[in-house]
């Protein structure tokens, strides 16, 4: 929608103004930092390619489905993201105003395709992002009740139960929705708490950052473990699944391990600081609450069935 209507509508820069013309709100620092900066939002909407994996037990054929989902998704989204982003470049009327602007993207679009048609667009942005934040909460809610059903979580046996009727882990779901309406909440706190110190516009990059990094931080583990796993001989080729990258499974974690610890220094770099100490604290907070209570509690994944008539049973007992 907002590519067709600001292809149509809007009027545009020339194509060669996409790749010529740079512009940094950063006076004192070189332009490739500031673009360096400038990824952070970008990287961010490349997170979530893991729900695949998250939803695999409700997934048919899902050892080629998932990996399928993860890939295709990273490739659609950079295809169409990379359109999507380009005309709403060449739609940039005043790269100042624009940069100057509470929120660039809104500003853009309404000042390209005017007052209430740009509203309109955006109101359907904001219907993709609720998918979206839906999606989210699918995976989270999933996530919750893998590790309750390890019994990795205060209150385990609530997380990790499964409605009969509607076959899913309902209070994982609302207990990822809630998490999700209260992280705002906290947010607007601070900023009237602290309005001297914290502002939305400073604490909403850092949420962005944290999540950013925990995710990749998240993704690279698998990597480094699998990379070293191989260099160990204790993987080979034998253990692949039916969804490979063969010869190229090495040089591609390598790279993707390269890449996590570039956005990872990058992103709490000035004036993206305040990621570093949350995301720091959060570190260090989970350390000591492993030390403390867990380690020596989590035995690690709980075998669910120890046979086939077992596992015939569990999926026999939600089947309608």
């Amino acid at each position: 929608v907002v590519v067709v209507a600001l292809a149509c509508l809007a009027p545009k820069q020339p194509v060669t103004w996409l790749f010529t013309e740079t512009f940094s709100t950063i006076q004192d620092q070189p332009y490739w930092l500031a673009f360096l900066g400038g990824l952070l939002q970008a990287q961010w909407t490349y997170t979530g390619f893991d729900a695949s994996a998250h939803t695999i037990e409700e997934t048919r054929n899902a050892r080629v489905s998932a990996p399928w989902g993860i890939y295709l998704s990273v490739a659609v989204s950079g295809f169409f993201g990379f359109i999507m982003l380009a005309f709403v470049t060449l739609a940039i009327k005043d790269l100042g105003a624009a940069a100057g602007a509470p929120n660039p993207f809104i500003y853009i679009i309404e000042q390209a395709l005017g007052g209430w048609f740009g509203r309109a667009v955006l109101w359907v942005v904001t219907l993709a992002m609720w998918f979206c934040g839906l999606s989210c909460v699918t995976s989270t809610s999933r996530m919750i009740f893998a590790f309750a059903r390890d019994q990795g979580l205060p209150y385990s046996a609530l997380w990790a139960r499964v409605s009969r009727r509607y076959r899913t882990p309902v209070a994982g779901v609302w207990l990822a929705g809630t998490l999700a309406f209260l992280l705002p909440c906290l947010i607007l706190g601070l900023v009237a708490a602290f309005p001297h110190r914290l502002t939305f516009n400073k604490l909403y990059p850092a949420v962005t950052g944290i999540s950013t990094i925990g995710l990749y931080l998240s993704y690279g583990i698998p990597l480094l473990l699998k990379v070293w796993a191989i260099r160990r001989g204790v993987w080979t080729s034998r253990a692949d699944g039916p969804w490979s990258l063969a010869n190229w499974s090495v040089p591609v974690n390598v790279v993707a391990l390269v890449w996590i610890a570039l956005i990872t220094v990058l992103f709490v770099l000035p004036p993206n600081q305040l990621t570093g100490w949350i995301f720091g604290g959060t570190l260090a907070a989970l350390l000591l609450l492993y030390v403390v209570r867990v380690r020596g509690r989590f035995k690690g994944p709980v075998p669910q069935a120890t046979s086939q008539a077992k596992l015939l049973e569990i999926e026999a007992a939600f089947e309608r």
